[in-house]
């Protein structure tokens, strides 16, 4: 085994990556959904939680509407 992991060790690496990956992705979905479950009776968050996504939303509409006219404007 130990030429292996000498030759292949990109690989290994790659395979320890894609699982630290696995097991935050679970921990990080684990938690989010133990915070909103708290979070639930809480009208002030929710309210500046929307007021936050929709305030996120419109600056990538804008965003992307800027890009699209430089585009056109550049040709």
């Amino acid at each position: 085994q130990g030429r292996d992991v000498q030759a292949l060790a990109g690989m290994y690496a790659f395979g320890d990556g894609l699982v630290f990956l696995a097991v935050f992705g679970v921990v990080a979905i684990l938690s989010t959904a133990l915070a909103l479950y708290f979070l639930r009776p809480r009208r002030s968050f929710w309210t500046t939680f929307s007021t936050a996504a929709l305030a996120f939303v419109a600056a990538g509409v804008l965003v992307v509407s800027v890009l699209v006219l430089l585009s056109f404007w550049r040709r």
